[in-house]
């Protein structure tokens, strides 16, 4: 479970020095994340500089994660960000419990009550994450039909194209057959009548 505290504001360093990422390219993926729609606008200070929370912080991270290790564009990954808002809330709901409840908690329960929220957010953020991993697998499956049906269309076009000459070839041969044979029949005409005129002069 993260450390970081909830009510606490970041600024752009403190995005810079946890993600490892350049100081331009984080503030293009919050230009990116602000730009798309669902997402809570970013507070800011009197000097109009961003003041990151929590919720903040997160969503920048898991950019920065998504673009590097999953090769995803930074809208991709802002849109994939936007997505799963609420999974992030809900880490925020397990870590925001008031210090007063924390103590009173203590009083009750023993240093155990600790362990068991600890026990439960470790098991929800398993569970979120076993759901982003189905809906991951679920989109890869649809990418890979929808580039099997383009395939399949592709190649009827191109069978279709294939036969389309064949055919004009075939018609065009016909007239070619027909005159050949009326070339090789007619020496065969001149023969006989050739051989009727030697048989009457014979006979004269």
């Amino acid at each position: 479970m993260s450390t970081h505290d909830p009510k606490r504001y970041y600024q752009t360093i403190n995005l810079i020095e946890e993600t490892g990422a350049s100081e331009h390219s984080i503030r293009r993926y919050v230009r990116v994340l602000e730009e798309t729609e669902g997402y809570p606008e970013i507070e800011r200070d009197n000097r109009q500089n961003r003041l990151f929370n929590e919720l903040d912080r997160m969503a920048v991270v898991e950019m920065v994660r998504l673009v590097k290790e999953e090769k995803k564009g930074v809208q991709d990954a802002a849109e994939s960000v936007v997505l799963r808002l609420d999974e992030f809330k809900a880490l925020l709901d397990v870590q925001e419990t008031p210090s007063k409840a924390n103590a009173v908690n203590e009083e009750i329960n023993g240093p155990d009550g600790k362990s068991e929220r600890l026990e439960y957010a470790i098991t929800l953020l398993e569970h979120l994450l076993t759901n982003q991993k189905d809906l991951d697998e679920r989109l890869k499956k649809i990418e890979a039909q929808h580039l099997q049906i383009e395939t399949s269309t592709h190649t009827n076009e191109e069978d279709e194209k294939s036969e389309a000459p064949f055919s004009e070839d075939s018609a065009t041969e016909l007239p070619q057959n027909q005159e050949d044979n009326e070339v090789i029949d007619a020496p065969q005409a001149h023969k006989k009548t050739g051989g009727f005129w030697a048989r009457l002069f014979g006979r004269l």
